[in-house]
């Protein structure tokens, strides 16, 4: 069985993947990279191999969007190739599920919430998400891409090796002493990205080698886009950096195809905290900030938490000082941050 999700979405994927014995496969931003995912690499598995069980059960993204696969596994398209499901978001289908789903919980005199509740009991997990949009704004309050773009390149630049220490320092730890940090293979994860087959040299004297990904970013000069680059699209297998800390547990961080997404552990190895960035490539002067914290449930959950680990990273950036107050954004601050985990988690 194969579960396909994004980047940005809740960690609870890879709990629910354990617990049903589902392998989890993870993907850049944009449903196209969950279809692509499904044609380019399961269904082309079977067309190798016919004999193959493979079972596509669920594609979802952290705006909500689902796309699921033929409970019984794969059955031959009119391509008279090999089909495993959709490859786009089937809004149609997510409603009869939503039906069924709340058919349910009236029988057992029960609501969804009771039943997500359930399966946080069965997992043994409780988290908190929360996506927070940075609203970049000028001198005049405007909202601009060119400040968007500054703050894309500020943030790509935590991939640095150099800037390990300032990300653990965001954190709330510090990293062990000397550490240089190590590339570790991320399993089952896969960028879907134009890979570059010549050597080329850019306006501005930098360089790509043939061979190297070719990522969209932002802030590049248009002859850096990957349209102006000769290359072939293809799964790139995902590695990143991991570095130790002084509490005994370490952080991860990668390029997720549009920014870095950056994942703290504690001692025995659980994520504690995750953080995605990434602008936004249809709204002007917008990125979104991806945060979830994650409790076991013999834990005391306190969803306050991700309020302090969101607040470091909007200070950080300085997006608090384009903000005197709620006017612009109502998840912005402290204050309007704290006030929002409490409309929804109720503390």
């Amino acid at each position: 069985m194969f579960l396909i999700t994004t980047y940005p979405s809740s960690i609870l994927s890879d709990y629910l993947a354990k617990y049903y014995g589902a392998r989890l496969i993870y993907t850049s931003v944009g449903f196209k990279n969950i279809g692509n995912t499904v044609s380019g690499e399961l269904e082309r598995e079977i067309e190798k191999d016919k004999t193959r069980k493979i079972i596509y059960v669920l594609g979802k993204e952290e705006s909500g969007g689902n796309g699921f696969g033929f409970p019984k596994g794969w059955v031959e398209g009119p391509d008279g190739k090999p089909w495993l499901g959709a490859k786009d978001k089937d809004t149609s289908l997510n409603v009869l599920k939503l039906m069924e789903i709340s058919a349910y919980a009236f029988l057992k005199k029960k609501n969804i919430v009771d039943l997500y509740s359930e399966m946080l009991d069965r997992l043994g997990v409780i988290t908190f998400y929360e996506r927070i949009d940075w609203y970049t704004r000028d001198e005049n309050k405007e909202k601009s891409d060119i400040v968007k773009s500054k703050i894309a390149c500020e943030i790509d630049s935590l991939e640095k090796p150099e800037n390990s220490a300032k990300i653990a320092k965001l954190l709330g730890d510090e990293l062990m002493d000397n550490e240089k940090g190590k590339i570790v293979d991320l399993t089952d994860s896969y960028l879907w990205v134009k890979i570059a087959t010549e050597d080329k040299i850019f306006k501005d004297g930098s360089e790509i080698k043939k061979g190297e990904p070719i990522f969209n970013r932002v802030y590049d000069d248009e002859d850096k886009k990957p349209a102006k680059i000769k290359g072939d699209w293809t799964f790139m297998p995902v590695t990143a950096m991991e570095y130790k800390l002084k509490s005994g547990g370490y952080f991860t961080i990668f390029h997720a195809g549009e920014g870095p997404k950056i994942t703290y552990y504690d001692k025995n190895k659980k994520p504690i905290y995750w953080t995605l960035l990434r602008p936004s490539g249809t709204e002007k002067g917008l990125i979104r900030h991806y945060n979830e914290v994650v409790f076991d449930k013999s834990d005391n959950p306190d969803p306050w938490s991700l309020a302090k680990y969101a607040k470091t990273f909007i200070e950080h950036f300085e997006m608090d000082a384009y903000y005197s107050d709620d006017y612009y954004l109502s998840q912005f601050g402290e204050r309007s941050l704290n006030f929002t985990l409490r409309e929804k988690y109720g503390k």
